[in-house]
């Protein structure tokens, strides 16, 4: 692929990417605030409170199944789920868009075994998110600490990093 056919993809895309982030500002008001209290429905049935998550870090992983980005953080959070859980880290998949049944089988093809909830649009608007993915993370006190919007390649590793210190506080 020739430069110039490269800049014109950046050029379409560019703009694109920008508008996603520009979109999720509200969110980034939580920083530093409390999180405020959610219900959510377990994909396997049953609620998940965020006020029953306190004592706990967590990251709360706004997504659906349709968003490409979002389905390939899903591994990450995974792989950072079974390397931190058993010190306290609890990483909920909270679907927006999918069904229950969907959420669940998603979950399962992919072998997935952190949380998922499903039916949370009602609390990503609650929350300011307008775009997805995006990533809360919460210390254990219950308040957030940082709100990422969107995946880059560098995300993994830094999201590993705020855990770690979030472990250790």
């Amino acid at each position: 692929m020739n430069m110039i056919t490269k800049s014109a993809l950046l050029a379409g895309f560019l703009p694109l990417a920008l508008t996603a982030t520009a979109f999720a500002g509200d969110a980034t008001a939580l920083k530093g605030k409390p999180m405020p209290k959610l219900d959510m429905a377990k994909s396997g049935g049953g609620t998940l409170s965020t006020a029953s998550l306190k004592g706990k870090v967590v990251v709360l992983d706004f997504w659906a199944t349709w968003c490409a980005p979002c389905v390939g953080a899903s591994p990450v959070m995974q792989k950072l789920y079974e390397k931190y859980s058993k010190q306290g880290l609890v990483i909920v998949g909270s679907n927006i868009t999918d069904s229950p049944a969907k959420v669940a089988e998603y979950a399962k093809k992919h072998n997935y075994t952190f949380p998922f909830t499903s039916g949370n649009a009602p609390a990503a608007a609650k929350l300011g998110i307008q775009a997805i993915p995006v990533f809360l993370f919460i210390d254990r006190k219950g308040v957030v600490q940082r709100v990422d919007t969107g995946v880059d390649a560098g995300s993994p590793a830094s999201w590993e990093k705020t855990i770690q210190s979030l472990l250790k506080s």
